[in-house]
């Protein structure tokens, strides 16, 4: 089957390609190169429909990655992606009542789209700033004796709040420092033409944290330096294409891992595959997606194969704990136990009649997350 399709961002490859050189034998290479036409439109076979024929979109504008699928289109979902389309565009904001409210105490950005704008992934940065469109990363603070998560911040730490409450990181003492990289091939191409490779240096003083450092060591938490932890970026992703992953069955993706299990089986190599997720002997799952209504799924998201469906996973987590906004079903917020706990000299000078609250009880949540409930106890004058 062929389809019709507009193609300029390929033409616009191959003139670079042909472009890069005037040699004879590059000549010869670029005869070798796919006809694709005058650039209007060219008709184009099933192989270059990534997604499948009603999962691939062909558009060379600034939006391409914002447009709906055929799928979702001629199934009557068209409605339905305008919502989250509304949902991830907008800001959400300090208000009490009207859309988009309920913002903070503390959050990591007011919206998706800073991370992901054009739904594609973030821009390369030289400073940590929250509020920077297209600052698509977020800070992993961990404790270099035991590679985990610091207590003392969340996992995706807040560098932002809601007055009269402090963030739990200062972000503009945040150093990000970009260095060059020569990997084992000495930055070169076998025929000898070279590149170039950097990578970020991140630093935090101590004076930027707003709590002191607390790690969980042999079960307990302890207080640390600045010199016992580390900091990496963890860079967004494009979202698109998201959809086709969770449109994967469970128990075909479980049948992928039985197959890559007799592979490696075969030849040998018999703790090839993740033992933390998947008995490789015996094909089976040991581990799985609990969500937030506490079914169990197969895993399919994040480098860490951390996530299940979309809508009892990261979708429908991470708007609200980026944010820190509540919902009717979902009542707690996004905290560390040390911010939970620690008063806020900017509250305690903040203005009259502010209430003052203190934490009542924490819970955990089906997922994993701590959930917090606060009371009322006074109100300051």
């Amino acid at each position: 089957m062929k389809h019709l399709a507009t193609i300029l961002s390929i033409v616009a490859t191959s003139v670079i390609a042909i472009a890069c050189s005037d040699s004879d034998d590059n000549a010869a290479k670029n005869d070798n190169l796919i006809d694709i036409g005058d650039g209007e439109s060219i008709e184009l076979t099933e192989e270059y429909y990534a997604g499948g024929v009603l999962g691939t979109v062909f558009n060379n504008t600034a939006s391409a990655y914002e447009q709906p699928t055929p799928a979702t289109e001629q199934g009557g979902f068209s409605q339905a992606f305008q919502n989250g389309e509304y949902l991830f565009e907008r800001d959400f904001n300090q208000n009490k009542d009207g859309a988009f409210k309920g913002l903070g105490p503390v959050y990591v950005r007011n919206g998706c789209i800073y991370c992901h704008p054009g739904y594609g992934h973030g821009k390369r940065q030289t400073e940590y700033r929250a509020s920077t469109h297209g600052n698509g990363y977020l800070l992993v603070i961990y404790d270099k004796q035991t590679e985990a998560y610091i207590k003392s911040v969340a996992g995706m730490p807040q560098t932002m709040a809601v007055q009269p409450f402090k963030a739990p990181v200062d972000e503009s003492l945040i150093h990000i420092e970009w260095k060059d990289y020569t990997d084992e091939w000495g930055n070169r191409f076998p025929d000898g033409e070279t590149y170039a490779l950097i990578y970020p240096e991140v630093t935090i003083p101590q004076e930027a944290f707003y709590a002191p450092i607390i790690v969980t060591r042999g079960g307990q938490n302890v207080e640390v330096s600045i010199d016992e932890i580390g900091v990496k970026l963890e860079s967004t992703i494009g979202v698109y294409g998201t959809g086709l992953l969770d449109a994967i069955p469970d128990d075909e993706i479980t049948a992928q891992w039985e197959k890559e299990s007799d592979y490696f089986n075969s030849i040998g190599k018999t703790d090839a595959l993740n033992p933390a997720y998947w008995d490789q002997a015996n094909k089976q799952w040991v581990s799985y997606y609990k969500g937030l209504t506490g079914v169990n799924y197969v895993r399919r998201y994040t480098y860490a194969m951390s996530r299940g469906p979309l809508l009892d996973a990261a979708g429908a987590n991470a708007i609200w704990n980026i944010t820190n906004v509540t919902r009717s079903d979902r009542r707690y917020h996004y905290l560390d136990l040390n911010y939970r706990t620690r008063p806020s000299p900017t509250m305690q000078r903040s203005h009259r009649k502010t209430p003052r609250c203190r934490l009542s009880s924490t819970t955990t949540s089906p997922n994993g997350t701590r959930q917090a409930t606060w009371r009322r106890t006074s109100t300051t004058t």
